[in-house]
């Protein structure tokens, strides 16, 4: 993997692939005798290495006590082994984000999202600039999330620090998600200066790695927890292929949160990345009194909008409802 400053990342390789060729010439390397009364030489085969089950096989017939301690101890390294590297789920485990609503909630072990991609940090280092950035799990006032933070620098033509996450599930990269049935993103901030920051989108129109669509969000000031909602028509393209456009949000294909435009210290942390929809109840269902679940004629249950949301979602998205008015909500 090529790391920020690309440069470092061949070298790193480069001097890998040496590594592994040497290693491979130590392998193969014969040892040179001279054969019995004459001066020609004879080559050996490289020593074979220790076959550890066969040092196992030794212990239990001819030291049983010796055995029985080492057969714990390579039961206790494969337990471990198994604990640093836990099962991941397939990835048709995890929701759509399209379908759900979710984008992250935080609840898997960062840097893997909700959806089953993982959070990758990048800066302007890319690009030549200076800034430092940093990505890690944390967690405030109960709640699970990623901070982003680093110092941003506009030296070099840089000024940017970024998480961000492919939105398909698909293994191909290029892959996109159809969101044309939300409105916008919502995303729960918290930042201790109350400074801006930004969400880009990245779609098919953007043809250059630094071509997005962005928007700029408010934060609160002194450290308290909010909630933003950015509406996708206010997103502005900027760069190749997407200056002057307006966002397709059928073909959403990466989502960025930055620290950007500017020398400062960025501090964001980012406890849920969320769709939203202000669509009113389809025509012919009404709330019932007293709680959030939609009706149908006759009182049956509605399972689904127009947005094919799941069940569990039916009764947020009736905050958002023209005819939530009076009406009482509960989870």
């Amino acid at each position: 993997r090529v790391d920020e400053a690309g440069v470092v990342g061949r070298l790193v390789e480069r001097e890998s692939l040496k590594k592994t060729k040497t290693a491979l010439e130590r392998a193969t390397r014969t040892t040179a005798k001279p054969r019995a009364g004459t001066g020609e030489r004879i080559s050996e085969p490289p020593a074979k290495k220790a076959d550890p089950s066969a040092a196992l096989a030794f212990l239990k017939r001819k030291q049983p006590a010796l055995f029985s301690a080492a057969q714990l101890a390579e039961n206790r390294k494969n337990e471990d082994n198994a604990k640093t590297e836990p099962l991941r789920k397939n990835r048709a485990a995890y929701p759509v984000c399209t379908t759900s609503g979710v984008i992250d909630d935080f609840s898997e072990k960062y840097p893997l999202a909700a959806i089953g991609n993982e959070w990758t940090l990048s800066s302007d280092r890319v690009m030549g600039g200076v800034s430092v950035a940093a990505g890690a799990a944390g967690e405030h006032e109960g709640k699970a999330c990623v901070v982003l933070s680093g110092e941003v620098s506009t030296e070099n033509n840089g000024g940017f620090v970024q998480v961000a996450v492919d939105l398909s599930s698909a293994e191909d990269p290029m892959a996109t998600v159809d969101a044309s049935a939300w409105d916008g993103l919502e995303l729960d901030v918290r930042c201790p200066r109350g400074e801006d920051y930004n969400v880009h989108l990245r779609t098919p129109q953007c043809t250059r790695v630094f071509s997005s669509f962005r928007a700029t969000f408010p934060t609160t000031e002194g450290g308290e927890w909010g909630t933003v909602r950015i509406p996708f028509d206010v997103f502005r393209g900027n760069g190749p292929g997407c200056e002057g456009e307006a966002l397709d949000v059928s073909q959403l294909r990466r989502l960025g949160i930055l620290g950007i435009g500017r020398d400062f210290t960025a501090e964001l942390s980012v406890a849920g990345v969320r769709l939203y929809g202000t669509e009113p109840a389809p025509a012919g269902l009404a709330l019932a009194p007293g709680s959030g679940t939609w009706l149908g004629e006759g009182g049956s249950l509605f399972l689904g909008n127009r947005r094919t949301l799941k069940v569990g979602s039916v009764w947020w998205m009736g905050l958002g409802s023209r005819r939530a008015g009076g009406q009482e909500f509960s989870a």
